[in-house]
């Protein structure tokens, strides 16, 4: 079962929490950062299709991750089931 990580870094006393989530795309386990704030954006979206839900977890992944364009079907996929284990 895939784990959030946890990472700090910060300067000068001030420490952000990086959280990314390890998801199976295409049988490579990848990186995903700030997972929970992509879900919790996605949420309050109150969206009811997959279809959407997909496009916009993609969407708000790829601000901060690379997604190779040949991959973005699996990545859809893979984000898409991994949003629904959370819920």
């Amino acid at each position: 079962m895939p784990a959030t990580e946890r990472t700090q870094s910060g300067a000068c006393g001030s420490a952000t929490v990086d959280e990314s989530k390890k998801i199976w795309v295409g049988g490579v386990n990848v990186g995903v950062s700030n997972w929970s704030s992509v879900v919790a954006e996605v949420e309050a979206l109150k969206l009811k299709d997959d279809e959407r839900i997909a496009e916009e977890l993609l969407r708000r992944v790829e601000k901060n991750d690379f997604v190779p364009s040949s991959k973005r079907k699996e990545y859809s996929v893979a984000l898409l089931d991994e949003y629904r284990k959370g819920r």
